[in-house]
């Protein structure tokens, strides 16, 4: 993979990395590292669209159809 990265999302993920988000930002990082690594299939247009309406919905306020991590953890018995 040979893509130049744009500076202005290395600047985003850089006051990311160093505000309350962090340890979020590092687990999706490593979700997304980790697809890259071991799955070849991009995300069906399903699943992208799936996405999309997700940060739609938070960019409008609307977490109800979200559960916090600690959640998501706890019910998985993590």
């Amino acid at each position: 993979m040979a893509a130049v990265l744009d500076r202005e999302l290395l600047a985003k993920i850089e006051v990311i990395s160093q505000g309350p988000n962090k340890d979020l930002l590092q687990r999706l990082v490593d979700i997304l590292y980790l697809q890259e690594q071991y799955d070849d299939e991009a995300l069906t247009p399903e699943e992208s669209a799936m996405v999309e309406a997700g940060l739609e919905a938070i960019r409008q306020g609307d977490t109800s159809q979200f559960i916090s991590l600690e959640d998501y953890e706890k019910e998985r018995g993590l």
